[in-house]
């Protein structure tokens, strides 16, 4: 719904008009209105308040499960933001960040439910649980985003935010072998305890496609989004007044990058279209 939302807001003959924290739309087109209305409502409708153990939250996984995970937070929260859901988006993410943690291989809860715990379904033990190994990156990138759109400095300064982009950037980094020099070599199967886990390989899928699961070797968007980490974290640490930082990180994502042009182009196929048009 959100992704509906930010569609319609960068058409450029609509009139957008933002009051008290709540976005509204207005078009010539009818049937624009009607579309911007009804995704504005079913958004807000799995929105949550804080009687909730969790506190502010809105759904962000499949209905059933009463969840949000770090995926789909990270790719709602700034439509979320449009619709003034403030609260809503600081606590989750703080939640992410407060779970990260060395005896999980500094990974978060990859799914938090309305009780503040992780949900079952994709968790068992802080040693075997379902991860997208994006996800901490992807965290990192959006809550930059979402300083650019707010202006807010609880995304630079708040001190369980620091600590997550910090472990992320660094420890999360190193331990799961994720630098372009190493990915490639990497175990698929590292931190996994054979015979005992229930999620196997699926603790570490390097990538959002869940496709194969706990075959995949290596997705483009583990790639991009470390890419993208870098970037948002070098600017972080440019807004706090870390200088000294700013091109170390700067430098990691100029290599990643450099590794995503020559480790993901096909010489052989370049230039041939992957589709036709008659």
């Amino acid at each position: 719904m959100y992704r509906i939302l930010l569609f319609l807001l960068i058409l450029n003959f609509i009139t957008v008009v933002q009051a008290q924290d709540l976005v509204t739309f207005k078009s010539s087109n009818s049937d624009l209105t009607k579309s911007f209305d009804w995704a504005k409502s079913k958004a807000l409708s799995y929105a949550h308040d804080s009687s909730d153990p969790v506190g502010y939250w809105y759904e962000a996984a499949l209905p059933s499960r009463e969840a949000f995970c770090m995926r789909d937070v990270s790719h709602h929260a700034v439509g979320a933001q449009i619709l003034g859901l403030t609260k809503h988006n600081e606590n989750m993410f703080q939640k992410f960040a407060e779970n990260i943690s060395a005896e999980k291989d500094y990974c978060s809860h990859w799914e938090i439910n309305r009780y503040n715990k992780p949900a079952p379904i994709d968790y068992n033990t802080d040693k075997d649980f379902w991860y997208n190994l994006p996800a901490n990156f992807d965290v990192v990138y959006n809550a930059w985003r979402l300083y650019n759109w707010t202006g807010n400095k609880i995304w630079i300064e708040n001190e369980a935010l620091k600590r997550f982009y910090a472990l992320s950037m660094n420890e999360y980094v190193d331990h799961w072998k994720l630098g372009y020099d190493q990915v490639t070599t990497r175990s698929r199967s590292m931190f996994v305890e054979n015979g005992t886990s229930k999620f196997g390989n699926n603790r570490g899928i390097p990538t959002y496609n869940e496709g194969g699961r706990g075959e995949v070797f290596l997705g483009i968007d583990q790639t991009a989004s470390i890419i993208a980490a870098y970037i948002a974290y070098a600017e972080i640490l440019k807004q706090t007044g870390k200088m000294e930082e700013v091109n170390k990180y700067q430098l990691k994502a100029k290599r990643e990058h450099k590794f995503l042009e020559e480790f993901w182009w096909d010489n052989q196929k370049a230039g041939i279209p992957v589709y036709s048009v008659c």
